[in-house]
């Protein structure tokens, strides 16, 4: 982590949003080294390193680089019991969670008496990368948090579904769905829909099937 502070020291046109620096967070709250910052249009971002002895196997790799990849994509839910159901019905299953609290947390997220509920969730065989929902508890109004988002298109989970299971998924989600299933670039079917915080997702299948006709 000092290494990779020190690299993102060295760069240009970024923000911090955690104060004084990388926090080590308790081990109630996962006891890694984290750190947020915003990215030149301003999307967060956040780097993570894992304490001494508690790599996740999936982490647990040679290499030269400084980074080793993507982790995960987090996501700030209203009512973590209704979010969970939903990402179920995606084929997710809860793989992790905690109630991260603390001043480490509080500079992590530069929220003052902040509480956040964690739940990991991945597809089957997959742990990385995977989603994680945040249930932030506290006194400050969460639509002001996103009110300030710079995205020149909406910004979107993507995720890679077999063609049958696309069409369950659909089935499961009418209520939210909002564009499909529909073709994609790549040839296969896709479909758009949001879950119950408004996020919006994309379900896109390999392949189309075989002698198929492309939908509009």
């Amino acid at each position: 982590m000092t290494a990779a502070y020190a690299k993102l020291r060295a760069l240009h046109n970024w923000t911090a949003i955690s104060t004084d620096g990388p926090q080590i967070l308790p081990p109630s709250s996962g006891g890694v080294t984290a750190f947020k910052f915003r990215d030149p249009e301003g999307h967060p971002l956040e780097m993570l390193a894992f304490a001494p002895g508690a790599m996740p196997a999936h982490w647990a790799i040679r290499s030269g680089n400084l980074f080793l990849g993507i982790d995960h994509s987090a996501i700030s839910v209203a009512d973590m019991s209704r979010s969970v159901a939903f990402y179920s019905r995606l084929g997710l299953a809860r793989t992790a969670s905690s109630l991260n609290v603390g001043r480490e947390q509080e500079k992590l997220d530069n929220l003052r008496g902040v509480v956040v509920e964690v739940t990991a969730l991945a597809p089957p065989m997959q742990a990385v990368p995977h989603v994680e929902l945040l249930c932030y508890r506290g006194n400050f109004d969460r639509r002001e948090l996103l009110a300030n988002r710079n995205d020149v298109a909406a910004t979107q989970l993507a995720f890679e579904a077999e063609r049958d299971a696309l069409d369950v998924i659909v089935a499961l989600n009418r209520d939210t769905t909002i564009l499909g299933p529909t073709t994609s670039e790549r040839g296969g079917l896709r479909a758009l829909l949001r879950d119950p915080d408004g996020h919006l997702l994309c379900i896109e299948s390999k392949t189309a099937l075989p002698n198929s006709k492309p939908t509009k």
